[in-house]
């Protein structure tokens, strides 16, 4: 129990204390899915592009998760004369589908990629990713207001603020 003093005269309100709760939350991230040309290459189909297979085998791993981060370092283009590899990248979008797929629902964006194709790719990114309302992106942002914003995420009354940074862009 726990005594509360209130007033000028002291008087005294017990309250009952309460249990602490255990809340449990399972975080997994995965670092750097830097798409290079070759990638993308291998995954080229006769209508376009298929990346499933790289997540296949993590994909049982992901679903088990709370949070399950993954930081796309490569910003997408729609452009196929645009897609590129190192130094600097532009992604097909496919790339962001199969993310999607595998069950991921963090995506980390601010990296030294996300401005390699300019303004116009990286607000083509944050558009992309806008389809998916159970993901969350960190990183990139529609205007100065919206970067100032801290996401939080909240289970069972425990809340989790998410920032995303990067030293710098290319």
């Amino acid at each position: 129990y726990v005594l509360v003093f209130t007033g000028k005269d002291s008087e005294v309100k017990t309250i009952a204390k309460k249990e602490p709760q255990k809340v449990s939350v399972t975080i997994k991230a995965v670092g750097d899915n830097l798409i290079h040309s070759p990638i993308f290459k291998a995954c080229r189909t006769e209508d376009g592009f298929d990346f499933d297979g790289l997540y296949t085998h993590i994909t049982p791993y992901i679903e088990e998760a709370d949070i399950a981060a993954i930081n796309q370092e490569t910003i997408f283009v729609d452009d196929t004369q645009t897609f590129t590899g190192y130094p600097a990248f532009g992604t097909p979008t496919a790339v962001g589908e199969s993310v999607a797929n595998a069950g991921f629902n963090l995506i980390t964006h601010a990296t030294n990629h996300t401005y390699d194709r300019g303004y116009n790719a990286m607000l083509y990114t944050m558009n992309f990713w806008k389809q998916y309302d159970h993901i969350t992106v960190l990183g990139i942002h529609e205007s100065p207001e919206k970067q100032q914003e801290i996401t939080v995420w909240e289970k069972d009354g425990l809340k989790i603020a998410m920032l995303n940074f990067t030293y710098g862009l290319n």
